[in-house]
């Protein structure tokens, strides 16, 4: 099994609404709960204290550019999707190009 718990971290979902601190527990990849003090959580869970970051979902870019084919010096599709993440997106919808 792995856990990971993040302490109050502040959580900000626009669908629902939401923008509360709270720690969240994920098992096995998966919210397991999100309460404001979890005291209850498995051994060996990996805790991480979370104070001043934000928790959302993942953002989608619907106008992404890459340098393949043709300029892969400059950024590749491994390197984008690599910056991509680091930023928080978790969709990329690539333009079509033959001449980045």
């Amino acid at each position: 099994m792995n856990s990971k718990l993040f302490q109050q971290v502040r959580i900000l979902d626009p669908v629902s609404e939401t923008d509360r601190v709270a720690d969240v527990l994920i098992i096995d990849g998966k919210i397991a709960a999100v309460e404001e003090n979890i005291s209850q959580f498995p051994t060996k869970t990996n805790i991480q204290d979370c104070r001043g970051l934000i928790l959302g979902p993942g953002l989608v870019d619907l106008y992404s550019h890459s340098g393949e084919p043709g300029f892969e010096e400059r950024e590749t599709i491994e390197s984008l999707i690599q910056a991509s993440r680091a930023g928080g997106f978790t969709r990329l919808a690539i333009l079509p190009d033959t001449f980045p």
